[in-house]
């Protein structure tokens, strides 16, 4: 009774949902009761969309994504978002990479441009690649000697036989050491556009502003292959 009588009296703001002429969705939820901005964008890439050459490279991108853009060479972004006020971080689904980014609302416009360099405008290089390799076989070595994380990935594994919910997100040595430059490019290139990613926006913002930097920041994203199916994934396949 006390649970209906105060669901009922809480008003929650109403999303806003639309897409740019690129096909990237974009939901907003304008909040006025702090000065503060949450924006997310979703790249439709993990774990169970990848192949057996690929496993771990969505998990892979997402550290390489922070190594270097156009704008902010030298692992300069994350200093940037800080220096705003901001934290900025990242991680890596079954179904999903997401970058998060909360900070103050006068900000959206640096918000936006420093998602967009991640989306779009990385330009890690081959020494990056081999820095992140050693990082991720040792992300892997501590999951293996942490007795919770490694007792779940062997339920994962061995529950699940065509499931391709049976990978790690952090794929395995095999697939890391074997990941090449070169593929690791093209796999950042094709997974990551606009038709496969949607952005998310709650907080205080003015809707003009939002649309104005949307169009100013994401408008120029290009389609280089088609959106990702999720067809093969069902909670009957085991």
């Amino acid at each position: 009774m006390h649970d209906k009588l105060f669901t009922e009296n809480i008003s929650f703001p109403k999303p806003i949902c639309r897409n740019l002429s690129n096909g990237l969705e974009v939901i907003s939820v304008k909040d006025n009761s702090h000065p503060v901005l949450c924006i997310q964008l979703y790249i439709k890439t993990g774990s169970t969309l990848e192949n057996d050459q690929q496993r771990g490279y969505s998990h892979f991108i997402e550290h390489l994504s922070f190594k270097s853009t156009n704008d902010f060479p030298n692992n300069g972004i994350s200093l940037y978002a800080s220096g705003l006020g901001g934290m900025l971080n990242a991680f890596t689904d079954y179904d999903c990479t997401c970058y998060y980014l909360n900070l103050p609302s006068e900000k959206l416009k640096e918000g936006f441009h420093i998602l967009s360099q991640l989306a779009f405008h990385s330009t890690f290089i081959k020494k990056d690649v081999n820095k992140v390799k050693e990082i991720i076989l040792e992300e892997i070595k501590q999951y293996q000697n942490d007795p919770e994380s490694d007792f779940l990935e062997y339920i994962q594994t061995h529950y699940y036989h065509k499931s391709p919910l049976k990978y790690p997100v952090l794929g395995n040595p095999k697939s890391i050491n074997s990941a090449s430059y070169e593929e690791l490019r093209a796999f950042y290139k094709n997974s990551y556009t606009p038709a496969n990613s949607f952005l998310v926006i709650c907080g205080e913002f003015q809707e003009n502003e939002l649309s104005a930097c949307l169009d100013s920041y994401f408008s120029s994203w290009k389609n280089t292959s088609k959106p990702v199916s999720y067809t093969h994934l069902t909670l009957t396949t085991i």
